[in-house]
């Protein structure tokens, strides 16, 4: 078993955005994404991270592994672009909840 914790930072890249209607495309659009709340530069900003996991090597005769993870991260701001037909009130949670499994054969 083991955990861990961290600190990170990121960086928004341009953004790549596909709308469509009932399966036909309206607009294909390359926005720039942006912190609500940023450090330093508004594409720029901190989240925090907690994770569990157990890791199991050599399960089997032939080396087999499995190992199961369990993180959780929260980020500071909100991020949103500014374009002619966004909402002007949109905000992207930016808090994740993620389960990895993994099996070698």
């Amino acid at each position: 078993p083991y955990a861990c914790v961290a600190y990170h930072l990121r960086y928004l890249i341009q953004g790549n955005l596909d709308i469509s209607e009932f399966g036909n495309p309206v607009r294909r659009d390359y926005p720039e994404v942006r912190f609500r709340n940023f450090l330093i530069y508004d594409r720029l900003n901190a989240f925090v991270g907690a994770g569990i996991g157990w890791q199991r090597n050599k399960i089997s005769d032939k080396g087999a592994a499995f190992f199961a993870e369990l993180t959780f991260r929260y980020g500071f701001s909100d991020f949103h672009f500014e374009e002619r037909y966004a909402a002007s009130s949109v905000f992207i949670n930016a808090t994740q909840l993620s389960l990895m499994l993994g099996l070698k054969l």
